[in-house]
C-alpha cells in the first residue's frame, strides 16, 4: 500500500522550532494478512511556521490492527534548521474509516484518521543556523 499522511506536530511544553509544524509523510506499507503483521517506511517533511523544512525517515513494523513503531531519523533541514540531526522511536496508529473502490481500477482509496507520537524526540540544530 502507498499512502500520504498529513498533520500537525505538537512538542511537549509547546517550545522549540518544531512545535506546531506541519508534517507530511509518504509511506509504503506491506501487509502480511496470514501473519497479521505489517512493515513499512516513511519519508516525512516537517515544515515550521517560517517555511524551514526538516526531512526525516521512519521504518516501522507491527500488528495489522494495532499501532506500529520503529526508528525515526532526522536526515537534514533547510534555512534556520539546516544541519539539524536527531530522532527517536515513532509510534503510529491509523484507523481506516472508509474505503472507495472504482470500477475498472485496480486500486482502492482509503480514508482514515490516526496519530503519530515521537515520545522521546531529541534534535540538535548547529549554533550557526539558530
Amino acid at each position: 500500500m502507498v499512502g500520504v499522511y498529513a498533520g500537525v506536530m505538537f512538542v511537549n511544553g509547546g517550545k522549540g522550532s518544531l512545535n506546531m509544524a506541519s508534517v507530511v509523510c509518504q509511506e509504503t506499507l506491506d501487509a502480511n494478512l496470514a501473519k497479521g503483521r505489517k512493515t513499512g517506511k516513511r519519508r516525512c517533511t516537517i515544515t515550521d511556521a517560517d517555511g524551514n523544512r526538516v526531512f526525516a525517515r521512519y521504518f516501522c513494523s507491527g500488528d495489522i490492527l494495532e499501532s506500529y513503531r520503529g526508528p525515526c531519523t532526522i536526515l537534514s533541514g533547510t534555512g534556520s534548521v539546516a544541519g539539524i540531526t536527531g530522532g527517536c522511536e515513532m509510534i503510529s496508529r491509523v484507523q481506516a474509516r472508509q474505503f472507495m473502490a472504482f470500477a475498472g481500477m485496480e486500486h482502492v482509496h482509503q480514508q482514515g484518521i490516526g496519530a503519530a507520537v515521537w515520545p522521546t524526540l531529541q534534535y540538535k540544530i548547529p549554533a550557526k543556523f539558530k
